[in-house]
């Protein structure tokens, strides 16, 4: 049986997939799932990887959103735990290594590289965690942006068990295209403030009810 599935979805960074393939080949007992959300497929992406075993590429023809993405992959994902990573950012050999089954949930650490270097802190959307907890929670809101942290308050609020990593197992690359950096979805921008009200008042009001997935068209590559 296969024990980790790795869900990496990307949109507008393919020139960074192949480095991150990379760095992932090495690791056994692993599946890798890619979601190319809304991107128009290039075939160089995709070179040396479309007939490995440990990878599987699916295609996203509208531009559906991260979140939408990773929910329809966790639907195809046969690993007894999921990692969710970044395709830009870079695993290192210990990667793996973090996952701890006392455990429901393990938060990654990482440190950057790119134009903006030397921060290193624990990622918020780069995390392990097992699968038949992933069904309970059942998956994203289909958010632009922020849905991480949505998620995130639903995991204390069930009061899963969670360890913050102590030790870097990846690297995160910094670019002008990241989710927190990109105009419309941006830390400052009016959409991550929306997304943070609807999560400021669901504290309030203890309303944690679980998210409807919405379900995208998709083909297997």
């Amino acid at each position: 049986m296969t024990k980790f599935s790795i869900i990496i979805t990307t949109f507008g960074v393919l020139e960074y997939l192949k480095e991150c393939l990379r760095s992932l080949q090495n690791f056994e007992d692993i599946e890798i799932l890619v979601g190319i959300d809304g991107c128009e497929k290039t075939k160089s992406a995709f070179e040396g990887f479309q007939h490995s075993k440990k990878c599987r590429f699916f295609y996203f023809p509208v531009n559906s959103g991260t979140y939408n993405v990773k929910n329809n992959l966790i639907k195809e994902a046969k690993g007894e735990t999921i990692l969710f990573f970044d395709s830009d950012d870079i695993a290192l050999s210990n990667l793996l290594d973090r996952w701890d089954s006392n455990y429901d949930i393990i938060r990654l650490k990482f440190q950057d590289f790119g134009d903006k270097i030397n921060k290193i802190e624990v990622a918020q959307g780069v995390f392990f965690i097992k699968k038949q907890i992933l069904n309970q929670l059942i998956g994203f809101q289909p958010w632009k942006c922020n849905a991480d942290a949505e998620f995130r308050m639903r995991v204390e609020f069930n009061n899963l068990k969670v360890k913050e990593d102590d030790v870097i197992s990846f690297m995160r690359r910094k670019h002008d295209k990241n989710l927190t950096t990109a105009k419309n979805t941006a830390m400052g921008s009016k959409l991550r403030k929306e997304y943070e009200n609807i999560i400021n008042n669901k504290v309030k009001t203890k309303n944690w009810s679980n998210p409807k997935i919405e379900i995208r068209e998709y083909y297997e590559l």
